[in-house]
């Protein structure tokens, strides 16, 4: 369950700083940039991270700190499932 309100707050606000008015479109807008930084920040979801991941918003030009799970989240291809 608090992974389910993790993922939805992060989700949410991933869209907050977009233009795209939902997930499956915000997402797009996003670039990770560089390499990693040790040191102790929050990621947008909420967590404490140590190995910190920073991406930018190519539209609004929004720069947050990310930890790896909440950025493979970001950057994960969904699979399309065909229905016949």
């Amino acid at each position: 369950m608090k992974n389910v309100k993790l993922l939805m707050k992060f989700r949410t606000k991933v869209v907050d700083c977009s233009e795209a008015s939902d997930w499956a479109e915000a997402r797009w807008e996003w670039v990770r940039m560089g390499r990693k930084q040790r040191r102790s920040e929050k990621c947008l979801c909420g967590r404490n991270i140590l190995n910190v991941f920073f991406v930018t918003n190519r539209k609004t030009r929004m720069m947050v700190p990310m930890g790896r799970g909440c950025l493979n989240k970001l950057f994960k291809v969904e699979p399309v499932v065909n229905v016949l």
